[in-house]
């Protein structure tokens, strides 16, 4: 009887390791997108051919890819959020507001421009490959500051690329795909473990990210059909 007691549980923490392994991850990783979508290349992932994660999710959304370009280029704290749970990022005190506006000056992102992941703007991303209205990809970068508060990270602690493609489906929808990719230097965490650790947080933030843009995307297109969607300032966070 013993024995059984102590079998069963360890049987039943084997068979959701496997599942989740076999299952629940890859479903995770690769959340709304087609087999072809996975296997499509994009650009900027031979940065990172081989990293220690990567996923790869998409969604369609209702409304013209140029006006879900609008809301892409201006992700980024201290411009128009992620959409995504800000009260969550909060909790981390990285100050995320999240608009429900097209901002104009948010809309002239380029290459080499550096957008924030926190509010000393030391960790984000570089733009290192843009194509107005169709893809976007930004490179992991970690920036020096004269604040004292600011936070040290270290340079080779961590890398990754984040790479956003939109795909036409026609005149009024199209498919945004998210790819991201990052690598961890040794350290008291295996770079396994430090990735599995990973795979739900991001997939819980992306995801919302995702269904984030859509909204946005979606009611602005609905509010203008047939035309370009009106600009406005924002007014507060």
């Amino acid at each position: 009887m013993l024995l059984r007691r102590t079998v069963a549980p360890v049987l039943l923490v084997i068979a959701a390791v496997a599942l989740y392994g076999t299952v629940v991850r890859s479903w995770m990783r690769n959340w709304g997108a087609a087999d072809v979508e996975v296997s499509a290349e994009l650009p900027g992932e031979s940065t990172a051919a081989t990293p220690h994660y990567q996923a790869r999710r998409a969604i369609t959304i209702n409304a013209p890819a140029e006006v879900v370009w609008r809301w892409l280029i201006q992700i980024g704290q201290g411009r128009g959020g992620f959409y995504s749970y800000d009260w969550l990022e909060n909790l981390f005190n990285l100050d995320i507001h999240s608009t429900d506006r097209i901002v104009p000056e948010f809309q002239a992102l380029a290459l080499g421009d550096f957008i924030a992941a926190e509010p000393n703007h030391v960790a984000g991303w570089r733009v290192t490959e843009i194509d107005t209205g169709k893809s976007l990809v930004l490179t992991v970068s970690i920036e020096e500051s004269a604040s004292p508060d600011a936070p040290q990270l270290d340079t080779d602690a961590f890398s990754g690329v984040w790479i956003f493609q939109l795909n036409p489906i026609d005149t009024s929808s199209c498919r945004l795909i998210a790819d991201f990719r990052a690598d961890f230097e040794s350290g008291p965490l295996p770079a396994a473990l430090l990735a599995l650790l990973l795979e739900p947080v991001h997939f819980i933030m992306e995801r919302k990210m995702l269904h984030g843009i859509r909204e946005r995307a979606e009611r602005s297109a609905s509010d203008n059909p047939g035309e370009p969607i009106q600009v406005r300032h924002m007014t507060g966070q």
